[in-house]
């Protein structure tokens, strides 16, 4: 099955590791979300999953709710998930970690909401190598207006967050590396 995903191979990662881990999933939460263009394409691939996403930026879930009224939509921090314990099986950030302002109780929040045997599926620009340190960085950062994140700072999070690391990669893009993270309890 094709799904558009606007050419972008960060989306085509982060989808694919979850097909890969958890092709069976039932409920589904994008986390910093946006205009909806990841979850509204994983509607196809997770026909029976219910679907949730959440954004801090309202006028973001207001463009989601157009695009696919059927999914639910939530405008909330990743740090306050208004969600019960264990309510998804399948969670996906993609390109959202260095957003998020409290990033340790970002990944806490996560946990709370994911089952047991659920998975998170992480993909997000790291400091990593000698071109994404330094001055690169810090400019990246400038522009993007997020804070990157060290991998060995990254797998102490989650490990303090109650999570495993079930796979790890790095994958180089321009004059960053992107990292993919799939995550469980």
């Amino acid at each position: 099955m094709t799904v558009e995903l606007a050419g972008d191979s960060r989306r085509r990662e982060l989808i694919g590791r979850a097909l890969k881990h958890k092709p069976d999933a039932s409920s589904i939460l994008e986390v910093g979300c946006g205009n909806g263009v990841l979850l509204t394409a994983s509607s196809t691939l997770y026909p029976r999953a219910a679907l949730t996403g959440i954004d801090i930026v309202a006028s973001k879930i207001e463009s989601a709710r157009r695009r696919a009224p059927h999914i639910r939509w939530h405008t909330a921090p990743v740090e306050r998930l208004p969600f019960s314990d264990q309510s998804f099986d399948l969670i996906l950030a993609g390109m959202t970690l260095h957003h998020w302002k409290g990033k340790q109780k970002g990944l806490n929040e996560v946990a709370r909401v994911l089952t047991a045997d659920g998975i998170i599926v992480i993909v997000d620009p790291i400091v990593a190598g000698p071109l994404t340190r330094g001055w690169v960085n810090r400019l990246a950062e400038r522009l993007d207006g997020g804070t990157f994140t060290r991998p060995e700072e990254l797998e102490r999070m989650v490990s303090r967050a109650g999570l495993k690391i079930i796979e790890q990669d790095f994958v180089p893009q321009s004059l960053k590396t992107v990292s993919v993270y799939v995550l469980g309890k």
